[in-house]
């Protein structure tokens, strides 16, 4: 499943891993109601009434691999299978999700998503509740601009261990936090790594670039391997 690398980041964050990073540049979500205690999790921040009331709707979904606006703002719906995901026809989405990191699944089941832009005018989490997945977008919104909106006139270049997954996910995770905290630049991750080619001789590349892109949807702007290094 081709997909977006920030879209890892709900996993590390919630199990407690990445630090909190200082105050965001845009936007800021502060002095917002608390949200009522309750049994609301990241992946279903809606009450049962309002699901019922989207889920009525659902029939309207989106097809799979359906294109998204840029300029859409109101939640929708889409479908998808195990088959969409073995065959990318979810990439159109991942893609622009990868752009939108203020959007979150709000409700999901085997066969279709919804999603809806968190803490904003006309979601149902506005006005934006201080809690801990209001400070998750904002983490969002930080990682994203330091790798999309920031001069690729210079990268925080790591190396891949190519040790386990989790191992090697760590890495980039921690590469992450320093890119952003430390350097204020671009995180890019060298290659080869060893889920894209042979470690031992970097044959049997997954792609030419035997790099994360084998994989996941660019996690940076500043274009290639071949492009930064030259």
């Amino acid at each position: 499943l081709m997909t977006g690398l920030l879209s890892l980041l709900p996993f590390f964050l919630l199990h407690g891993q990445l630090e909190i990073l200082p105050p965001p540049t845009s936007p800021v979500y502060d002095d917002a109601p608390k949200l009522k205690e309750g049994n609301i999790n990241y992946k279903n921040v809606m009450t049962a009434t309002n699901n019922a009331n989207r889920w009525s709707s659902a029939t309207s979904a989106l097809p799979s691999g359906t294109a998204i606006r840029d300029d859409i703002s109101s939640p929708f719906c889409q479908r998808w299978s195990s088959v969409d995901a073995a065959n990318r026809t979810l990439q159109p989405f991942d893609e622009w999700h990868t752009h939108h990191p203020n959007w979150i699944i709000t409700n999901e089941t085997e066969d279709m998503f919804c999603i809806e832009p968190y803490c904003e005018k006309g979601s149902t989490s506005y006005p934006c509740p201080n809690d801990r997945r209001s400070n998750l977008v904002n983490d969002f919104w930080r990682y994203y601009n330091n790798q999309f909106r920031s001069s690729c006139d210079k990268v925080h270049y790591r190396s891949m261990w190519s040790s386990g997954w989790s191992a090697d996910f760590l890495n980039v995770q921690e590469g992450l936090i320093d890119a952003t905290n430390n350097f204020h630049v671009p995180l890019v991750m060298a290659a080869p790594w060893h889920y894209a080619a042979v470690k031992k001789d970097n044959i049997n590349r997954s792609c030419s670039q035997a790099d994360l892109t084998c994989y996941f949807l660019p996690y940076h702007s500043c274009g290639s391997l071949d492009d930064i290094c030259g």
